[in-house]
């Protein structure tokens, strides 16, 4: 589990301020409409029936918890060493890395889920059941921008954690969740869904998640790839980050979507990865109408090309590094992320045609051109 930039902590904090605000001015205008009244004529709130809590959870996590596994992980890496470089001449030695996280089985011969970033790189992966078993597994597919992995383990008849619909999650459900938080194997923590549809991103990585589920159930490091669990014991996402800052006494929980998950397991398991649509650039930035006022381009909005693959179908329809892309398929392009998405949601093998600009002698010089979506390559040089 990683912990995400404070930067959050402004934008919540924007939010709360604005809604502290906007309840003074409505509680001033309320008053002001008199006793009982509201100024602007609003309905009042039906009355909702007392809810009764469950007195435990203990019948779902006994369901569920066989299901679940500890993932503990072995990498090398590089780092400088200063007594490697002044003593022999080498100034990078390998040292091995620990990793830990969490995971669930989703077939019952032995193929689990977890997040991508937890397994990322590792050279040896062992996977620990709640009846102590502990087991070598192997990556069979993954896939970085969904940040989700599938995992094999040479065993048959294995527990499988049903999956949900999070179409069908509302905040103020109950979510539970199961994991490995600082190596405390097959933890529990209870809380509810605190929002929906959070996207984030964490630049450093260059990770970017939409649609999040919120929750208060306390996840931290380790709970990374484990599921977040609704009452009736269904897996409604996947816990992959948190959010902690001082002074705040809580971290803040985000898991993926299972809906998310569900279209793409099988590609994962058969081929190793996500079948999508590829033209073969690298975007190099996104425009912004300080930059479009400051290099006099006639647009505000839209994304640079860094790089085309040679041979690619960007390639082969003479798009080229620098150009500005502005539309794809007829639909603004704002930034690098509606641009990859727009890319991604065109099926593999149909046309797309794309509105750029190019600097030329004689200034900006728009284009039109349409060119046919390739799959990605197995050994895909980056980009879309």
């Amino acid at each position: 589990m990683r912990r995400i930039s404070a930067l959050i902590l402004v934008v919540l904090a924007s939010v709360a301020l604005g809604g502290a605000v906007g309840a003074f001015v409505a509680g001033r205008m309320a008053s002001s409409s008199g006793a009982g009244g509201y100024a602007l004529g609003s309905p009042a709130v039906a009355p909702v029936a007392a809810l009764k809590r469950p007195d435990s959870f203990a019948d779902v996590v006994a369901a569920v918890n066989p299901a679940v596994v500890n993932i503990d992980t072995l990498s090398t890496e590089r780092v400088f060493s200063f007594e490697s470089w002044f003593f022999f001449d080498r100034p990078y030695e390998e040292r091995s890395r620990k990793g830990r996280g969490s995971g669930f089985v989703v077939r019952p011969d032995g193929y689990l889920l977890t997040n991508q970033h937890v397994i990322d790189g590792a050279q040896q992966i062992w996977v620990t059941f709640a009846d102590g078993k502990k087991l070598r597994a192997t990556v069979v597919g993954q896939d970085r921008v969904l940040d989700l992995a599938v995992l094999k383990v040479e065993a048959r008849g294995l527990p499988v954690a049903p999956l949900g619909d999070s179409s069908k999650v509302r905040p103020g459900d109950w979510a539970i969740a199961i994991g490995n938080p600082f190596g405390f194997e097959h933890t529990v923590t209870v809380g509810v869904v605190s929002a929906l549809g959070r996207p984030i991103s964490i630049e450093e990585e260059g990770r970017y998640y939409e649609d999040l589920i919120q929750t208060d159930a306390y996840i931290n490091v380790g709970n990374s790839g484990g599921p977040l669990v609704n009452a009736q014991g269904e897996v409604i996402g996947v816990n992959t980050m948190i959010f902690a800052a001082e002074p705040a006494p809580a971290p803040i929980g985000f898991a993926l979507p299972i809906d998310r998950a569900k279209p793409v397991l099988d590609q994962l398991i058969k081929v190793g990865h996500v079948v999508r649509s590829w033209i073969g650039v690298s975007f190099g930035g996104s425009l912004t109408p300080a930059l479009a006022k400051y290099f006099g381009v006639p647009v505000e909005r839209g994304v640079v090309v860094g790089r085309v693959s040679r041979g690619s179908p960007a390639y082969e329809k003479g798009i080229e590094a620098r150009d500005i892309i502005t539309r794809i398929n007829g639909h603004p392009v704002n930034d690098m992320r509606e641009a990859d998405k727009l890319v991604w949601q065109t099926p593999v093998g149909s046309n797309m045609t794309v509105e750029a600009l190019r600097y030329t002698d004689q200034g900006w010089v728009k284009y039109n051109t349409t060119l046919k979506t390739a799959q990605t390559p197995a050994e895909s040089p980056g980009g879309v």
